[in-house]
């Protein structure tokens, strides 16, 4: 959303209204449901577990202004980002989300909302494609530098004897 940005001081609207609890049951469920789920053999990126803060900013553009929502992070890639929010978003909104890197230090992505599917009462999980990859190292750590090197083992053909003591 390059020349649009929310006001100082603009009010936060926070639609989901979750216990800290509650928030960490829905993870679990969803988890276990996207675990099963077809779409995740769709996606080209490995999705990590994002949970560096309880809510994250998330600037969408309306058409005419921006407004800014709390929103629960749900997962990151290095070309998206999955949350919980308390309304229904179009898809190809343009959004930029505020998330913490592994310093504690704000990293504003620009992006597009790619699909929004709701999940009950007036909650939704948004998936958003970034305008450009993003470096994962800095924003969730080894986890994804974990995470490459077990994709570059998985293109390799290992044979050999398992040797006993």
């Amino acid at each position: 959303m390059p020349g649009k940005r929310v006001t100082p001081g603009q009010h936060v609207l926070d639609t989901v209204s979750l216990s800290d609890d509650e928030v960490r049951r829905l993870h679990d469920l969803l988890d276990a449901y996207n675990h099963d789920a077809s779409a995740r053999d769709l996606r080209r990126e490995p999705r990590f577990p994002y949970r560096r803060a309880p809510r994250l900013m998330l600037d969408l553009d309306t058409g005419g202004a921006v407004v800014r929502h709390a929103v629960i992070p749900r997962n990151i890639s290095t070309q998206g980002f999955g949350l919980l929010i308390g309304t229904f978003v179009y898809t190809g909104t343009r959004c930029s989300i505020s998330v913490i890197s592994v310093d504690n230090s704000v990293v504003r992505l620009d992006a597009s909302v790619v699909r929004c599917r709701h999940i009950k009462g007036r909650l939704h999980e948004v998936g958003v494609r970034f305008d450009r990859e993003v470096d994962l190292i800095g924003l969730i750590g080894s986890r994804a530098r974990d995470s490459q090197a077990l994709d570059t083992l998985a293109n390799y053909s290992l044979s050999g004897s398992v040797l006993y003591p």
